[in-house]
């Protein structure tokens, strides 16, 4: 009688109940899909309960607002995922639920930077988030408002570190792309898919972060070009993408306009446009003689 074979483990961990992508060990977060690891329904509860009560009610108002119309809607976001790493001294031995109360304060300060600059968190997972820019409200500058979140979430762990003598660090990881919103309900249960690598890239930029950085993918990158200063991390090969992605590693924003920075990367020469340029040089000339006019 010939028994069943089973599949030897992976080795990077247990395989995502949902799409069954193989994780690192003590990835928080699918690599496939982007969806947490498997937790209890109490604790799954319990985190949703948490994250609904620090969403600010005017966020609420706005999301509800729009949430009918997003059913099935296709966007193009910003995807952050934020890992908490030092955290295991401050929850070691503690039940999940016990644990997510101790690292409420820490959750706090990342969700308060995430939602000052129009992000939505829409996971939480012990002591990681997911979040979303661009979605469920849309805004223009996804990829730079999801910079300034991130590198306030730094500046935001460092001075709780100061206040409370503890050593946190975070690792983060974003890409840009687009994602579908299969579902919004009145309870802010949201539940997102990506489209193609969308999620799954955002997820292995933050694993392949060092605590401590930020790292971003070219499609992020290209997005809020000007507007920040970020290192090149080279090319990197990523499971389950055929082709190999471009990296970076964000160091700072800067404070621009929209057309500082649009015309820091060079503009377009105006092509059979020479009456409008006459006639631009000549109300340039007018305004300079001090003939203004409406």
């Amino acid at each position: 009688m010939k028994t069943k074979r089973r599949n030897p483990p992976s080795e990077f961990g247990r395989r995502c109940s949902h799409c069954g992508f193989a994780t690192q060990p003590g990835a928080h977060f699918c690599g496939g899909c982007g969806r947490p690891r498997a937790l209890s329904s109490a604790t799954n509860h319990h985190a949703l309960s948490f994250l609904q009560s620090k969403v600010p009610a005017e966020l609420v108002e706005r999301i509800l607002r729009s949430g009918s119309a997003m059913l099935g809607e296709r966007k193009h976001v910003t995807v952050l995922f934020a890992d908490i790493r030092g955290s295991t001294a401050l929850i070691d031995k503690l039940d999940p639920e016990d644990a997510l109360e101790v690292l409420g304060p820490v959750l706090q300060v990342l969700m308060d930077a995430i939602h000052r600059h129009d992000g939505f968190v829409n996971q939480v997972r012990g002591d990681g988030v997911m979040a979303l820019f661009g979605a469920p409200i849309a805004i223009e500058d996804h990829a730079v408002q999801a910079c300034r979140a991130a590198l306030a979430m730094q500046a935001d762990i460092d001075e709780l570190n100061r206040k409370t003598g503890n050593d946190i660090a975070l690792r983060m990881g974003m890409n840009s792309g687009h994602v579908v919103i299969h579902s919004i309900g009145n309870n802010l249960a949201m539940n997102y898919d990506a489209v193609g690598k969308t999620v799954h890239l955002a997820a292995r930029m933050e694993e392949l972060a060092n605590p401590g950085t930020i790292v971003l993918t070219g499609a992020t990158h290209k997005l809020a070009k000007g507007f920040i200063r970020a290192l090149s991390r080279g090319v990197v090969a990523v499971r389950g993408i055929t082709e190999l992605v471009e990296t970076f590693e964000l160091k700072a924003i800067y404070t621009t306009t929209r057309w500082l920075a649009r015309s820091s990367q060079g503009l377009s020469i105006l092509v059979g446009r020479q009456a409008e340029l006459r006639s631009l040089r000549n109300a340039l000339e007018s305004v300079a003689d001090g003939n203004g006019r409406h």
